[in-house]
C-alpha cells in the first residue's frame, strides 16, 4: 500500500510489520506510517485505517502545524528568546545579534550552541524565579541534552535539572514554563493537582503556555 486516502485527501503511506501487539499511527515528512503486527493482514489494516481517518487527520494536522525553523544562511532563528540572523562561518557563536554556524551541518552547529550558551541562560533564568518567588530550592546542576519525548528532567537527589537543547527555538514564555515546571517537582514529585497548584503560583496561565509549548515543535 503505497497511498492511503484521509478524508478526501491522498498521502504517501509506508506500513512497518514489527514484532508488536497493537497499531500505531505516525506522519512524519509527508508519509503516513503505520506499524502493525507482522501477521496482520492487509485488509485489516485497512478496516482499521477507515475506522480511523478522523483521528489521522488530526495527527497529521498537528504535525502539518508545527513551526518549522530555517537554518539557511541569512535567516532568522529563535535563540533563548532572542531573534538572531545565521551567518556561515568556520566558528561557532553569538556575536552582536548574529549567530555564525558550519554551513556543513548547520542544526548540529546550532544544537552546540545551545548546549554552550544554555547553561548560562538557564542558571540565570531559575535564579530570577527563585529570588522572585522565594522558592526554597537549590540547583546544583544543569545539563543541556538531546532528549526525544521530554522538554525537561528534574533529578531531586541530585538538585540537577536537565533540559531539551532544542527548547532553544522556543519562545521565552514556553522555556520559563518548563523552569517552572521542572523547580515545582523538587516540592511535589508527581504530576497531581497539588503540583499544578504549585505550578500555577508561579505562572497563573500556565495552561496557555503548555498548549503553545506542544504546537511548536
Amino acid at each position: 500500500m503505497e497511498y492511503l486516502q484521509i478524508l478526501g485527501k491522498t498521502y504517501q503511506c509506508n506500513i512497518i510489520r514489527e514484532n508488536i501487539k497493537r497499531v500505531y499511527i505516525q506522519y512524519k515528512e509527508n508519509v503516513v506510517i503505520i506499524k502493525c503486527p507482522k501477521r496482520m493482514k492487509d485488509n485489516d489494516i485497512l478496516n482499521i485505517i477507515e475506522n480511523n481517518e478522523t483521528k489521522i487527520a488530526k495527527i497529521i494536522n498537528k504535525v502539518n502545524n508545527k513551526v518549522k525553523y530555517s537554518y539557511e544562511n541569512g535567516s532568522e532563528i529563535p535563540f533563548y528568546g532572542q531573534k538572531l540572523k545565521i551567518i556561515y562561518s568556520n566558528e561557532l557563536l553569538i556575536r552582536n545579534g548574529y549567530m555564525y554556524l558550519d554551513a556543513r551541518n548547520p542544526k548540529e552547529s546550532y544544537n552546540l550552541l545551545a548546549k554552550k550558551y544554555g547553561e548560562i541562560f538557564y542558571k540565570e533564568r531559575i535564579n530570577y524565579f527563585i529570588a522572585k518567588y522565594n522558592l526554597p530550592y537549590k540547583v546544583n546542576k544543569i545539563v543541556i541534552r538531546e532528549m526525544k519525548t521530554r522538554y525537561g528532567v528534574c533529578n531531586i537527589r541530585d538538585k540537577k535539572i536537565t533540559f531539551q537543547t532544542h527548547l532553544a527555538v522556543y519562545p521565552l514564555e514556553c522555556i520559563d514554563y518548563v523552569i517552572v515546571h521542572e523547580l515545582s517537582h523538587f516540592k511535589v514529585q508527581n504530576h497531581s493537582k497539588e503540583f499544578y497548584y504549585e505550578v500555577a503560583k508561579i505562572l497563573p496561565d500556565y495552561k496557555i503556555r503548555q498548549k503553545r509549548l506542544k504546537e511548536i515543535y
